[in-house]
């Protein structure tokens, strides 16, 4: 009678470590942090950066010398200055999907502004 609950005991050891095994495996993924977005000058890309993981989750390709950035006041594209190919990129952030428009004279520097309702 020793023998079994010895062993009885071993297979509720044995069980109640596999269900909380599961049950960590289960757990959703941690939503990452603040992003911040880097214009890096001489690989044309974009670098998103995590803040609370403190990792590089993204590099996004755009413009030729990217050297300033706005992220856009609905938090949902970020622009960016292209100063050598005379464009601004637009990405954006829930894809990391790109879009350019062409402007004049090397760009330098870009401000997002929310547009107030007419005649506001």
């Amino acid at each position: 009678m020793t023998r079994n609950r010895h062993i009885a005991g071993r297979t509720t050891a044995v069980l109640c470590a596999t269900i909380a095994l599961t049950g960590l495996a289960a757990a959703p993924p941690e939503r990452p942090g603040p992003l911040v977005y880097v214009a890096n000058l001489h690989s044309d890309t974009v670098s998103v950066f995590d803040t609370r993981a403190g990792t590089v989750v993204d590099t996004v390709p755009v413009g030729d010398g990217p050297n300033g950035l706005a992220v856009g006041p609905d938090g949902c594209t970020v622009h960016v200055s292209n100063f050598e190919s005379d464009t601004l990129s637009v990405i954006d952030t829930s894809t990391s999907a790109t879009a350019t428009v062409p402007v004049r004279d090397g760009p330098t520097g870009v401000a997002a502004h929310a547009r107030s309702p007419a005649g506001v």
